[in-house]
């Protein structure tokens, strides 16, 4: 992701996909934690990062803006009026 630091040895590539995925369910951050092997507190500080590169505060927020991203996505390139 870029724009987002993240120290060697640390989450990327799959396992920041499965976060994003996890991060938009019902899970708790607990959950979340067990589900990938990692501690509450470095799964927090991860979640505060991918929400900052996404500009929002809250999981629900995240869920906002990839489902707008997903949307515009599938639409692709608009096509001229005429």
């Amino acid at each position: 992701m870029k724009g987002v630091r993240w120290r060697k040895g640390q989450i990327k590539g799959e396992e920041l996909t499965t976060l994003k995925k996890l991060l938009c369910s019902d899970l708790t951050y607990s959950e979340i934690a067990r589900a990938m092997n990692r501690k509450g507190k470095s799964l927090n500080n991860y979640a505060q990062k991918i929400y900052r590169k996404y500009e929002v505060k809250t999981r629900v927020g995240l869920v906002i803006k990839l489902l707008q991203n997903e949307i515009q996505h599938q639409r692709g390139p608009s096509l001229p009026q005429e």
